[in-house]
C-alpha cells in the first residue's frame, strides 16, 4: 500500500507496529499543520480552518469533515505482520 513505507518506518522507530491511536495521531498532526498553514491563527481560526481542511492521503485514509465537524470518510485498516503491511479491504 501507499503508506507501507511510513508504517515500516514507524515500526522501526517504535520497535513494534504502530497502534491505531498512533496512526490517528500522525494524521491529526499532519492535518493541524496544514490547517495552520505555518501561521498562528488562534483557537477560533484553527477550528474554522479544520472544518474545511482535508488530508487526501492520510495514514488512516482520506480525511475530510462536514459542517458539524464529523469525519466524512471511513478510516483505513492495515495489518502489520512479519515485516509486511497489508491494507484490509471490505
Amino acid at each position: 500500500p501507499v503508506h507501507g513505507a511510513v508504517i515500516q518506518t514507524m515500526t522501526k522507530s517504535l520497535g513494534r507496529a504502530p497502534t491505531p491511536l498512533e496512526a490517528f495521531a500522525r494524521d491529526a498532526v499532519s492535518l493541524l499543520r496544514g490547517a495552520q498553514a505555518d501561521q498562528p491563527i488562534g483557537r477560533a481560526g484553527l477550528l474554522n480552518a479544520l472544518r474545511i481542511a482535508t488530508l487526501p492521503a492520510g495514514l488512516t485514509g482520506p480525511i475530510a469533515f462536514n459542517a458539524a465537524g464529523a469525519r466524512t470518510s471511513t478510516p483505513n485498516l492495515y495489518i502489520v505482520k512479519g515485516g509486511g503491511v497489508r491494507l484490509m479491504t471490505p
